[in-house]
């Protein structure tokens, strides 16, 4: 028998870069952990997150059976137990208010695709109310999307063919280590940096060219470069003929954001903002890589279509070296496929904004919320307003949270269910932040004694119900 064995292992942590890990596993333990040398993206070096799944997946607090709720502390119970109080749970709640009364939430704290599960069942069950939007990087994506047709990115080892890199709101030497990386390479390899940020980060700190922007203003100042450029006769008129649509509306518009009105707006120079938008057109590739902050205002989206704009105007779309990097949902899209035919049978969903939660369930018009089902995510410290959403989720009479540890969310709970870590699982992993990789991650060591993975979960609770449309019989099919 073999005694020591190398497993593929994926981050999986809703992250820009999407590492992979080997680990040495010896007599069902992790004895090793190193960042895996051959993944085209990551290239063996991880963050320190990375590094802690380990010691997090060992850690004495986390739960490792299920915990039910009697006279306001929480004791242990069997899988058994739980199965039976929740499916008679479902069962009543639909029987008696329909399944819109019954909300279903579930957020990116676990990036594998078995993490769709409890969507699926819930689609199958019927539909059920669920959060729609996002509380991270929903105005961009839909940004891009209207703009572009979609939010893809350029492959991460592109950025070296750019002359000039504009990193618009995003500080990567804290958020993404891999881009960080290649833009030290690309600045050695004289590539113009130009760092734009309200605060000077360490990323802005890292280069020769920081530029402080008032925040929010972000597509103003994109708007004062491409008039300017216009301005100038500098634009792509050949490019614009082909691709673009609108553009004697959009210079019109753009007319009006002159230097002198800008710089008071941006509260950066005339002088600068002129100098940037020379640098910008004159290269002969020019790329942009935007963060999430700019889209997290009312005007958070036309912020990212202004730059968009920008781009579009001086033809630096489509080509090496170029683009404006927001997302990489190259992959992503393609592994919903499940999801979208169990909506299907989802004839009852109801959706809220997602930033809503303690509104939505203090105003629901119909049926109140009965039942709560958490997975992957920690509302109670998420939402906006988390006074009204504590207050609120609080009143909710059966609320069901899987989770490694206990969150603020599951002690809220009446059952709290232990999560499987990503080492005791098989699973695919794709970011659709930066990375356009797929990652198969295999199985090492076994959970602990008795610990039921979430997707196992749900087919038991299926079965226990009489829910057949799932469309498979376990995770191996599934993947």
């Amino acid at each position: 028998m073999r005694m020591k064995k190398h497993v593929n292992i994926s981050c999986p942590m809703d992250c820009c870069d999407l590492c992979r890990f080997i680990v040495t596993v010896e007599k069902g333990r992790i004895t090793k952990f190193e960042g895996d040398p051959h993944h085209p993206v990551t290239k063996g070096f991880t963050c320190k997150k990375g590094k802690d799944l380990v010691q997090r997946m060992v850690h004495p607090d986390r739960i490792r059976h299920p915990l039910m709720k009697k006279n306001g502390r929480f004791v242990k119970a069997t899988y058994e137990e739980v199965f039976q109080i929740i499916a008679d749970k479902l069962v009543s709640i639909k029987q008696e208010f329909g399944t819109k009364a019954i909300l279903n939430y579930t957020s990116d704290g676990y990036g594998g695709i078995k993490n769709r599960i409890q969507s699926i069942f819930f689609n199958c069950f019927g539909g059920v109310t669920q959060p729609q939007g996002s509380l991270c990087w929903g105005a961009g994506i839909a940004a891009q999307q209207y703009d572009l047709g979609s939010s893809k990115g350029h492959f991460p080892d592109d950025v070296l063919n750019a002359d000039t890199i504009l990193v618009w709101g995003r500080n990567p030497k804290y958020t993404s280590i891999h881009l960080y990386t290649l833009l030290k390479q690309a600045q050695k390899k004289g590539s113009r940096i130009i760092v734009i940020d309200p605060v000077k980060t360490a990323t802005a700190k890292a280069f020769d060219d920081y530029v402080r922007i008032r925040p929010s203003t972000d597509g103003v100042l994109a708007l004062a470069m491409a008039n300017t450029i216009i301005e100038n006769n500098l634009h792509d008129k050949k490019f614009v003929e082909k691709y673009v649509l609108g553009f004697d509306r959009f210079k019109a518009y753009a007319s009006g954001f002159t230097l002198k009105r800008v710089e008071q707006i941006t509260q950066i120079s005339a002088k600068t903002i002129k100098a940037m938008a020379f640098q910008y057109v004159r290269s002969k590739t020019a790329s942009i890589y935007i963060g999430f902050g700019m889209q997290r205002y009312h005007n958070g989206g036309n912020n990212i279509r202004c730059i968009d704009a920008l781009a579009a105007v001086t033809g630096n779309i489509g080509k090496k070296g170029c683009g404006v990097n927001y997302a990489a949902k190259s992959i992503s899209p393609y592994l919903s496929d499940l999801d979208r035919k169990s909506e299907v049978y989802a004839k009852n969903r109801r959706l809220f904004t997602v930033g809503k939660l303690g509104d939505f369930l203090e105003t629901v018009q119909g049926p109140s919320v009965k039942a709560i089902f958490v997975a992957y995510g920690n509302p109670l410290t998420q939402s906006p307003d988390l006074k009204k959403t504590i207050k609120n989720f609080s009143r909710v009479e059966f609320k069901v949270v899987f989770d490694h540890f206990m969150t603020d969310t599951a002690k809220q709970a009446d059952i709290v269910l232990p999560a499987a870590f990503v080492f005791e699982q098989e699973d695919l992993f794709a970011t659709s932040m930066y990375s356009p990789v797929l990652n198969y991650s295999q199985k090492a060591v076994d959970p602990p004694e008795g610990l039921m993975p979430e997707f196992d979960v749900y087919l038991k609770l299926a079965e226990k119900i009489g829910l057949k449309n799932l469309g498979f019989k376990d995770s191996q099919e599934y993947l």
